[in-house]
C-alpha cells in the first residue's frame, strides 16, 4: 500500500517537474521568439524586400548545411549524455561530448570548403558572395546547436536557451549601429556580423559545458565509441536533414524559380506562422529525455500520461495563437512593410498546417527517443521527396501560394504517418484528439 502511494507521489512529482521546466522553457522561448521576430521585421524594413530575400535564401542554405555538419550528433547526445550520467560511465560521457564536437567541426569545415568551390564555379548572381560568406557560418551554427543540445541533455534548459536570446540581441544591436553609421545594411553585412556573434557564443557555451562536467568525468580520459555513436546518429541525421529540407525547400525553390523579393514576402509569412511552432518546440525540448527514460524503463502507462499531458500543453496554446494570427494577418505582416501584406493567404495556409502539426502531438520525438529512427527517416524521406516535387509544380503555376500549399501538404502527410507508427509501435496515443476521446470514454 505504501509502495503504491510513494509511486503515485513520485509520478506526480515527475509531471510537476516537467510542467515547471516546460513553463520556464516557454518563457525563454517566448522571449527568444519575440526577439527573433522583431529582428526579422527590422531587417525587412531596413534592407527592403530584395536584400531581405537574399538574406533569407542564404540562411535557408545555412540551415540545411548545418544539419549535415551535425552528423545527427546534436540529436544523439540527448540520448547518450543522460544514459552515461545515470550509469556513471564518466569516460564515455566525456568522450561523447568531446568526440561529437570534433566530428561536427571536421564535417562543418569540409562542407565550407566544398561549398565555396561549388558556389564560385557554378553561381554567378546576386547570391554568390552572400552564399560564400554563409557556408563559412555553417560550422559555427552546427557547433552552437550541439553545445545547446548537450546542455539540454544535462537538464540545463536555461543555459541551452539563453544564447539564442543573446544572439538575437547582439545581431540586432550590431545591425542598428551599422545602420546609424553606414546606412542601410545589405545581406552580406548582416551575415558577417552573424559570424562573429556565433564565434563568441560558441566560445562561452563550450567553456560552460566543460565547467559543468562532473568531477569524475573531468579526471578520467575520454573514451570514444565513434562507430556506435554514428550508427545511432546517422539515421537521426537523415531525419533531421529531411526535416530541414521539408522546412527550407520552399524558400530554396522560390529563390531558384522566382525573384528575391518574393522570397522576402514568403519568409515574412513563414516567420509569422512560426509563432505557433515555438509551443511545440518548447514542450518537446523538455520532454524528449523523459520519453527516452520512460521507454527504457518500459513504463508504458506513465509514458502515456506524460504524452497526454504534453498533447494538451502543445495544442491549445497553438490553436489560440494560430487563430489570432489568421484574423490579424494584414496588420501583422504590415509591420514588415507595405509590400509584405500580400503574403496574407500564404500565412493562413501555413497556419492550417501548423495546427495539424500541433494536433498530432510529439510524434517525431517519441519515435526518435524510442530508437525508431529508421522508421522516422523513411517517413521524412518520402515526405521531403513529395515536398520537392509539389513545390516544383506548384511554384511554377501558383507562385508563393503554391509553395505554401505544397509545404503544408507535406507537413500533414508526415504528421499523420508518424502518428500511425507511434500508435502501432509504441502503443501510445499522442494526439490531442486521442486524449480527448480517451477522456470522454473514461467519463462514460
Amino acid at each position: 500500500m505504501l509502495r503504491r502511494l510513494f509511486e503515485r507521489i513520485r509520478r506526480a512529482d515527475l509531471i510537476t517537474s516537467i510542467a515547471r521546466r516546460t513553463g520556464l522553457v516557454l518563457i525563454l522561448r517566448v522571449l527568444s521568439l519575440v526577439m527573433a521576430y522583431v529582428v526579422h521585421i527590422l531587417f525587412a524594413r531596413w534592407m527592403g524586400a530584395m536584400q531581405y530575400g537574399i538574406y533569407s535564401y542564404t540562411m535557408a542554405w545555412i540551415a540545411i548545411l548545418a544539419i549535415l555538419a551535425s552528423l545527427g550528433l546534436s540529436t544523439a547526445v540527448l540520448r547518450f549524455v543522460p544514459e552515461y550520467r545515470v550509469k556513471e560511465k564518466w569516460a564515455l560521457l566525456r568522450g561523447v561530448i568531446l568526440g561529437s564536437s570534433y566530428l561536427t567541426l571536421a564535417a562543418g569545415l569540409m562542407l565550407s570548403i566544398a561549398g565555396t568551390v561549388v558556389i564560385l564555379v557554378l553561381e554567378r548572381s546576386q547570391y554568390t558572395i552572400p552564399l560564400v560568406v554563409g557556408v563559412w557560418i555553417v560550422p559555427l551554427v552546427a557547433l552552437v546547436q550541439l553545445q545547446s543540445e548537450i546542455c539540454k541533455a544535462r537538464g540545463r534548459v536555461v543555459l541551452a536557451h539563453i544564447p539564442l536570446l543573446i544572439r538575437h540581441l547582439l545581431i540586432l544591436t550590431g545591425t542598428f549601429l551599422f545602420l546609424q553609421q553606414m546606412g542601410a545594411p545589405g545581406a552580406i553585412e548582416v551575415l558577417v556580423l552573424l559570424m562573429f556573434v556565433l564565434m563568441a557564443i560558441y566560445g562561452v557555451l563550450a567553456w560552460k559545458v566543460n565547467q559543468d562536467l562532473p568531477p569524475e568525468a573531468k579526471r578520467t580520459h575520454p573514451y570514444y565509441r565513434i562507430h556506435m555513436w554514428l550508427r545511432v546518429s546517422l539515421p537521426m541525421l537523415l531525419v533531421a536533414g529531411t526535416s530541414i529540407v521539408l522546412n527550407q525547400t520552399d524558400i530554396i525553390m522560390i529563390g531558384v524559380l522566382l525573384d528575391s523579393s518574393k522570397i522576402g514576402i514568403y519568409n515574412a509569412a513563414i516567420k509569422t506562422s512560426g509563432l505557433v511552432v515555438f509551443i511545440i518546440m518548447a514542450v518537446n525540448t523538455v520532454v524528449a529525455p523523459v520519453f527516452a527514460e520512460l521507454y527504457a524503463r518500459k513504463d508504458n502507462r506513465m509514458l502515456q500520461r506524460i504524452v497526454s499531458a504534453t498533447a494538451h500543453w502543445i495544442f491549445w496554446p497553438s490553436l489560440a495563437i494560430a487563430l489570432l494570427l489568421a484574423v490579424f494577418a494584414d496588420p501583422i505582416l504590415g509591420f514588415f512593410g507595405p509590400e509584405f501584406v500580400s503574403g496574407r493567404w500564404v500565412l493562413r495556409v501555413m497556419l492550417a498546417g501548423q495546427l495539424v502539426n500541433a494536433a498530432a502531438g510529439s510524434v517525431g520525438y517519441l519515435m526518435q527517443m524510442s530508437g525508431h529512427q529508421d522508421d522516422i527517416a523513411r517517413v521524412f524521406c518520402c515526405s521531403a521527396l513529395m515536398n520537392i516535387i509539389l513545390n516544383a509544380i506548384c511554384i511554377s503555376t501558383l507562385g508563393i501560394m503554391g509553395a505554401a500549399l505544397a509545404t503544408t501538404t507535406a507537413m500533414i502527410l508526415w504528421n499523420v504517418w508518424l502518428y500511425i507508427l507511434v500508435v502501432r509501435k509504441l502503443e501510445v496515443h499522442p494526439s490531442v484528439i486521442s486524449c480527448l476521446w480517451n477522456t470522454k470514454e473514461q467519463g462514460d
